[in-house]
């Protein structure tokens, strides 16, 4: 198997103007209200919105099914070899989330 070196890219801070929109999946509003946020981004933003995961690390929810079915089912756009994410360089060793990705 290859080993892909993945390249470092900066974090986009919460308020960074590049992610002006993400919200945090993380704290206590996700935690009591998930349904709540959930249905708060897909009327903001549709089915595809801007995230922050734990750290500040950017990313994309995908919430509609047809969607969901699109990325799926591409996986010349869509990778599922998560060595391709983009956000490597910025993920430290204790990620809580590591064990997902």
């Amino acid at each position: 198997m290859t080993d892909i070196d993945p390249s470092p890219h900066p974090v986009a801070a919460p308020g960074c103007p590049a992610h002006p929109d993400a919200v945090p999946l993380a704290g206590l509003e996700y935690q009591q209200t998930p349904s709540e946020l959930y249905r708060g981004l897909r009327a903001e933003h549709g089915a595809v919105a801007p995230v922050l995961l734990d750290g500040g690390i950017p990313a994309w929810l995908v919430l509609g099914y047809p969607e969901v079915s699109y990325v799926t089912s591409h996986d010349e756009l869509f990778a599922r070899d998560s060595r391709r994410w983009n956000q490597w360089g910025s993920i430290p060793p204790d990620w809580p989330l590591l064990p997902y990705v």
